[in-house]
């Protein structure tokens, strides 16, 4: 790395440690996230959180001045330049894409809030704003995997991480269930290690129950056709009104899952071997080493299969992605969305905190078996 480039950033940051092409560093808001990160090659500052967007990008302007003035930093780009295979390989996701965009979404049908209030396994139109919080933690949490309610799940409002005092905001689903109501707008779509510190964050998260999905551009309707095409290859768990122009649907985890990796066991005269046990293997028996060396060779050409297989099923997990993207969905949500809109829940206003006589509303819930299409 630069070393200019490293007194730059040092004087405008507080670096915690270097890596090849960033540094983690403090939060320029003075709050305590440990997920803040800046770029060698543009001096762009990212982290997960909304709070402190104004901050990051006044640093981020400045930084990225300052970097393209220095006349030994206006290389560190074309040091970074993707590869010839990994340029083709980005411009097929942004074929992808725009092929979704504009083919495949003037196709889906719009679809209104109308009709998933009517065709809700569990019936959600009438619920009082209790009823309608209570329903959705039984459903995420409680009734798809009895294990779930054992977890951490946070409520509470977006500033509300990162502080001793956060901590009250994470309990299990079975805590708050007894509570009866949230501690604020939001609800976590995963579950979280410990409630030390207040960490809303990935190095804290344990299992992520559910993918979010949002669109700022689309009418209510038009989305509603994007949720049915996603239903088709991933079962929909829930969609909240957000009380303002969209929409939250929780579908199981996006992934493509591959199949489970080669065992480590071989047979010999009957008897059950393990490759990674040497102490139970017979001393001195050529035989038994010839068909060890040949499990062995099977194993590792198995391994090497399994991981390929593991490559590809990446892979399409990054080609679905980036169809969501091409029919409006928020790509920000897609990558980072750990909470969405809490139902039963009065909206406030972004700025002002104050009440907006808007309520969040849960309108489908789908806790058992497949989905509707």
């Amino acid at each position: 790395m630069n070393p200019n480039v490293k007194d730059l950033i040092s004087r405008h940051l507080d670096v915690i440690s270097w890596h090849d092409n960033f540094a983690r560093v403090k939060c320029p808001s003075g709050k305590a996230h440990d997920d803040c990160v800046v770029y060698y090659s543009s001096g762009f500052v990212h982290d997960f959180h909304e709070t402190c967007q104004s901050d990051r990008q006044q640093i981020s302007a400045e930084l990225g001045a300052a970097i393209g003035d220095d006349p030994q930093s206006k290389n560190l780009s074309s040091q970074t330049k993707p590869d010839p295979v990994a340029r083709k390989y980005f411009r097929r996701l942004h074929i992808i894409e725009e092929t979704a965009r504009r083919y495949l979404l003037p196709t889906l049908p719009e679809v209104p809030v109308e009709y998933w209030l009517q065709n809700s396994p569990v019936p959600v139109k009438g619920l009082s704003d209790r009823e309608q919080f209570l329903a959705f933690i039984k459903g995420i949490f409680c009734t798809v995997s009895p294990l779930r309610s054992q977890y951490l799940v946070w409520t509470g409002e977006l500033h509300e991480s990162g502080t001793d005092e956060s901590s009250i905001n994470f309990k299990t689903a079975r805590e708050w269930l007894q509570k009866g109501h949230p501690y604020g707008q939001f609800i976590s779509v995963c579950c979280f290690k410990n409630a030390e510190g207040g960490l809303r964050t990935r190095t804290n998260e344990l299992l992520r129950f559910c993918s979010l999905v949002e669109s700022d551009i689309l009418t209510l309707e038009k989305f509603g056709g994007v949720v049915q095409y996603i239903a088709k290859y991933f079962p929909l768990r829930a969609l909240i009104l957000t009380g303002g122009r969209s929409i939250h649907a929780l579908f199981d985890w996006f992934w493509f899952r591959a199949p489970r990796g080669p065992r480590l066991q071989f047979e010999f005269k009957g008897k059950a071997y393990n490759l990674d046990n040497y102490e139970q293997f017979p001393r001195g028996d050529l035989e038994f080493e010839k068909v060890c060396d040949r499990a062995w060779k099977e194993h590792r050409k198995a391994k090497k299969q399994h991981a390929r297989i593991e490559h590809q099923q990446f892979l399409k997990w990054r080609e679905f992605i980036r169809i969501l993207r091409g029919l409006g969905c928020d790509p920000q949500v897609l990558a980072n969305g750990m909470i969405c809109r809490c139902p039963g829940v009065e909206r406030r206003d972004k700025e002002t905190g104050a009440p907006t006589g808007r309520f969040q509303r849960l309108v489908y819930l789908n806790p058992n078996g497949p989905t509707i299409l």
